[in-house]
């Protein structure tokens, strides 16, 4: 939900630049541009807020990281990484100070609530109330004006309105009715279209450009735009500029329509529209969102009438569409929310910097690490042999300590001596510390964790590099979080290994993690049993020969 509520507030936001940058450039557009493909292309930016996900790319203009709630809130942005050419583990230029450990990490406290859950609460509640307000204001309108409309049954008018929907070309019935609420012409229901007009006479050339107008809206299907756009109003009800853009819309979709009904005619009819549309628009009583009354103040009145006496040609406006479905799906480029799932304690996903990397099957994955001022040996036996001795001294402490330890603790761990490897690998199941397909560490897996760190400082002198590797077995696991075994192992790896380093306090050079997923088994992976061995945690504590 948290991914959700910040990926939607980025959307509006990016989307509401979009919207108002269109806003300010429609008067210029329409000096060049046919109305029609105005109107659409603002189709395309509500779908864009409508659907609030995008395609998300490497790279971004802007990047919002989806803040981390762990009980431990280190620091990922900071983790010791593998990076290639080097098994040692190295941190991001410029990283930044980890912050002090919360206290009582695995005491049992109260669960906090969310913030995250208190905004989507919040922001649920708006969305119920403007869809409450309009649909109830709508069904109220509705009631009224089936109950004081009656059918025209006046010769002339249905005349001319058979007239007119033979020119358009529209066979579908829809019932034409005079109704004392309508101050000027509209249409109404979705589902069973009604056009309204009222009361007065309007003269028989007038009237029929009227009808015409309301025909193009059916025509148009501009009753669903207007639901879609009443969507947008809903679920980006916390944003102003939503408000202007929806006023922009209305605006723009009687222009287009007026553009429609005069297209090819001449400037005594284009001059009695315009009266008809004033008249009619001098008469307007308020309406509903889901309807199309005849719409404007004095200053959009004057430019929509300008329009309409315009008789120059216009383009397709063809290229303006296509700008706003770029534009709409570049958003996708210009912001990123939890784009690299990493998945934290709260069950939610964090980000990793695209600087950073962590290179999961590093060949050999035991390669002695780089030390600074090491002297290059060559050609004396001598001193290999007693660095050698002295490794797999150390190695044999390492592990005569550790097997008392674990022991004594009464852990169910399997430990192995790897003399070839010049290291101690401790082997935990993987249910130990996660769920079947989480990344994120059990709450009562801590305590366990606390006792391998007082083990690790034991025998902290002794070994050069702790490397925590994650391991699966062979099942597929393909979510939005984890699209794949190796994702999740190398989270888990991550996960555990942050939690150390933080609590450890241990020199971050001597730290690594990395994920292998299923591409080192150590069973076959068509037995339950094979899998539950496959799927584990190895600690691997190495000794170089330095």
């Amino acid at each position: 939900m948290r991914t959700f509520l910040i990926t939607l507030l980025a959307c509006s936001i990016f989307m509401s630049m979009l919207a108002l940058i269109y806003m300010m450039v429609t008067p210029l557009l329409e000096k060049r541009y046919s109305k029609k493909w105005l109107y659409y292309s603002w189709l395309v930016i509500v779908i864009g807020l409508i659907f609030p996900f995008r395609p998300h790319f490497e790279k971004t203009f802007i990047r919002i990281d989806i803040p981390n709630n762990t009980e431990a809130n280190y620091a990922v942005d900071a983790l010791p990484l593998i990076r290639p050419g080097n098994t040692m583990p190295v941190f991001p230029e410029n990283s930044f100070e980890i912050a002090e450990p919360s206290p009582g990490i695995n005491d049992q406290t109260p669960a906090t609530f969310p913030w995250y859950a208190a905004f989507a609460i919040l922001w649920l509640a708006g969305v119920l109330v403007v869809f409450a307000f309009h649909i109830t204001r709508h069904s109220r309108f509705i009631k009224l004006t089936r109950r004081w409309s009656e059918d025209i049954t006046d010769r002339e008018i249905q005349a001319i309105w058979q007239s007119v929907k033979k020119e358009m070309g529209i066979t579908k019935q829809i019932l034409l009715q005079k109704c004392e609420l309508a101050g000027s012409p509209l249409l109404t229901g979705i589902l069973r279209p009604r056009i309204l007009l009222p009361k007065t006479d309007i003269p028989g050339d007038e009237l029929a450009l009227i009808l015409k107008h309301e025909l193009v809206h059916f025509k148009r299907k501009d009753l669903w735009y207007k639901g879609a756009v009443l969507f947008v109003t809903a679920i980006h009800w916390f944003n102003p500029v939503i408000y202007f853009m929806a006023r922009a819309i209305n605006l723009q979709c009687e222009s287009s329509c007026d553009y429609e009904v005069i297209k090819n005619k001449d400037a005594e009819t284009r001059l009695k529209y315009s009266e008809a549309i004033v008249c009619a628009i001098r008469r307007t009583k308020p309406a509903t969102v889901l309807s199309t009354a005849l719409y404007g103040g004095n200053n959009e009145m004057k430019n929509r009438i300008s329009s309409i006496l315009d008789t120059s040609k216009k383009r397709t406006g063809a290229v303006v569409l296509c700008a706003a479905f770029l534009l709409t799906l570049g958003t996708g480029l210009a912001f990123a929310a939890g784009t690299s799932p990493l998945a934290d304690n709260s069950g939610e996903m964090i980000s990793i910097d695209t600087e950073v990397a962590i290179i999961p099957t590093l060949e050999p994955a035991l390669t002695t690490p780089i030390q600074e001022n090491q002297p290059y040996i060559e050609n004396d036996e001598t001193l290999m042999q007693t660095s050698e001795l002295a490794s797999l001294g150390n190695l044999q402490e390492i592990y005569d300590i550790m097997s008392d330890y674990i022991a004594r603790e009464q852990i169910d761990a399997e430990i192995i001596l790897a003399e070839n490897e010049n290291s101690v690998r401790l082997i935990f199941n993987n249910n130990v510390f996660f769920e079947p397909t989480s990344a994120v560490v059990k709450p009562d897996a801590y305590p366990m964790l606390d006792a391998l760190i007082k083990m690790f400082k034991e025998v902290g002198h002794l070994f050069t590099m702790l490397m925590v590797e994650g391991h699966t077995d062979s099942s597929p696991i393909n979510t939005v979080q984890y699209p794949s075994n190796w994702h999740i192992s190398v989270f888990r790896a991550v996960n555990i290994l942050a939690y150390i380093w933080e609590a450890g306090e241990f020199d971050s050079t001597k730290l690594a993690a990395i994920g292998y997923g299923d591409v080192k088994s150590i069973a076959p992976n068509d037995t339950a049993q094979g899998m539950e061995k496959n799927n584990r945690m190895e600690f691997v504590l190495v000794v170089s020969n330095a």
